[in-house]
């Protein structure tokens, strides 16, 4: 926390305007409402938001992460802060997070450490993502102001979003929760983590291509659902990891996954333009048009299936295949 203080104190992130909340917030109530102003002029404002932002990322990231992190990706301290930030406040974590310490003492510790790290799990991910698709580019208040909003809507509107096989597992993933004694409202949070986890992705396309939020969201969920795309990633999240460079290869495979299925929505999305069928889904559509492609790809995944054990290589292969029905 000390080396990470000192970090952030050599950028301009402690006296960037987004991060007077952390200043004004340090101080009890009745402070900031009489003494605002002076409290954004404190001769150690500076000092008081990077002890405080290194505090919340080391206490909510575990010891290890931003060093994990900057090796991995190659960001300095102060970019994998930016990322840490947007992601907090484009995901509403806070709220989670106090939700979940609101449960002191009505359920068993390990329900709420397993709260903490499926919430731990989306933000490193986002904060991957956020780091190598901006990487010096970040700008806090920006991507908040254009992530913040959609990841509502798609949060919102999800249920009307997913296919039925995914609504399943949701409403498996709800029941799980409710049964360790996690609220309704919680325990539905949590269960729908792994699938927000794609919003950044759906935004992101929704923005460039200037397309409906909703109907981009659609046409990712109804890509991953064809294409098996949540069933490979958790296949490779199962795979066995012997040591350090096996565990990068299932991350960075993990990885991949999700940007080939952000590939295929995009590509459904341009060769579909404005046009709209006169029947059933643009996505449904793409894929009765380009069927003799996909019926090269049906029967490795048949072949998947019936495997009784998943390699890292078969799981590479199917991975390319997708990517050249991308167009990558």
């Amino acid at each position: 926390k000390i080396a990470f203080t000192k970090d952030l104190l050599a950028s301009d992130i402690p006296e960037s305007p987004d991060m007077e909340d952390w200043i004004i917030n340090y101080f009890p109530d009745d402070l900031r409402q009489t003494y605002e102003t002076e409290i954004k002029r404190h001769r150690l404002a500076r000092e008081i938001v990077a002890t405080s932002m290194a505090n919340s990322l080391v206490n909510r990231m575990g010891p290890t992460f931003l060093k994990a992190k900057m090796n991995k990706t190659g960001a300095t301290a102060a970019q994998i802060a930016k990322a840490y930030i947007i992601v907090r406040d484009a995901y509403n974590l806070r709220e989670m997070w106090d939700d979940i310490e609101g449960l002191d003492n009505k359920v068993p510790a390990e329900v709420q450490l397993k709260a903490m790290k499926d919430i731990a799990q989306l933000s490193e991910h986002a904060i991957s993502w956020f780091l190598s698709r901006f990487g010096n580019d970040l700008d806090i208040g920006r991507e908040i102001e254009n992530y913040g909003g959609g990841i509502k809507t798609l949060t919102d509107n999800i249920e009307s979003l997913l296919t039925e096989s995914q609504k399943e597992h949701i409403e498996m993933r709800i029941t799980a929760g409710r049964s360790d004694g996690l609220p309704q409202k919680l325990a539905k949070t949590i269960a729908l983590l792994p699938v927000i986890s794609s919003a950044c992705d759906i935004v992101r396309i929704s923005l460039e291509q200037k397309t409906d939020l909703i109907e981009t969201a659609h046409t990712y969920f109804l890509v991953g659902e064809t294409f098996h795309m949540d069933w490979l990633r958790q296949q490779a999240r199962y795979l066995p990891t012997d040591d350090h460079w096996h565990a990068e290869a299932t991350r960075g495979l993990v990885d991949q996954l999700f940007s080939c299925q952000a590939a295929l929505t995009l590509r459904i999305l341009k060769d579909s333009g404005t046009a709209k069928p006169k029947s059933g889904h643009i996505c449904e559509a793409w894929m009765e048009k380009n069927a003799h492609k996909i019926s090269k790809i049906d029967p490795l995944f048949a072949e998947l299936k019936r495997a009784g054990t998943i390699e890292l290589s078969m799981l590479i292969i199917a991975e390319q295949r997708l990517r050249n029905l991308a167009g990558l």
